[in-house]
C-alpha cells in the first residue's frame, strides 16, 4: 500500500520531469502592444510538450521546455458592444475582435529558441497589407 502511494505521488503530486523556464518580452501589431491575448511555444520538432502565458497591455511572462520552437500569438481588443443575441437575449455586451494577422495565429511564422536562461523575445508583428 505504501509502495502503491509513493508511485501515484511520484507520478502525479512529485515534482515535474519537465525543466520549464521563463519567458518574457513584449507583443505589438503595428507598433501599438496588444491588449490581451495569449503566446504559445510549441516544439518545432513536434516532440514534447509545449508552453506558453498570457498577453496583457503588450507585456508577457511564458513558460516553456529548452529548445526551438514555433510561436504563435493571438491578441483582442474591445470594439465597441453589440447584442449578445438578437431576439433571444438583448444585452449589451463587448464586442471583442482579433487583431493579430492570421499568419502569426495558426501558420509557423515565428520561431524562437529558448534556452536555460536569459530568455527575452519580443515579437513586432504587422498587419497584412490591405487588398
Amino acid at each position: 500500500m505504501v509502495c502503491s502511494l509513493a508511485l501515484i505521488v511520484g507520478c502525479f503530486g512529485g515534482k515535474s520531469a519537465r525543466n520549464d523556464v521563463t519567458i518574457t518580452g513584449t507583443v505589438t501589431v503595428d507598433g501599438q502592444p496588444i491588449p490581451n491575448g495569449s503566446i504559445t511555444f510549441m516544439p518545432a520538432d513536434g516532440q514534447g510538450q509545449d508552453g506558453g502565458g498570457t498577453i496583457k497591455d503588450g507585456k508577457y511572462t511564458a513558460k516553456a521546455s529548452v529548445g526551438e520552437k514555433f510561436v504563435t500569438i493571438d491578441g483582442f481588443k474591445v470594439e465597441g458592444q453589440r447584442v449578445a443575441d438578437p431576439g433571444v437575449d438583448d444585452r449589451m455586451i463587448d464586442n471583442i475582435v482579433s487583431i493579430v494577422p492570421e499568419k502569426y495565429r495558426n501558420k509557423n511564422e515565428l520561431r524562437a529558441t529558448v534556452k536555460a536562461s536569459g530568455n527575452t523575445f519580443d515579437f513586432k508583428l504587422e498587419s497584412e497589407p490591405k487588398k
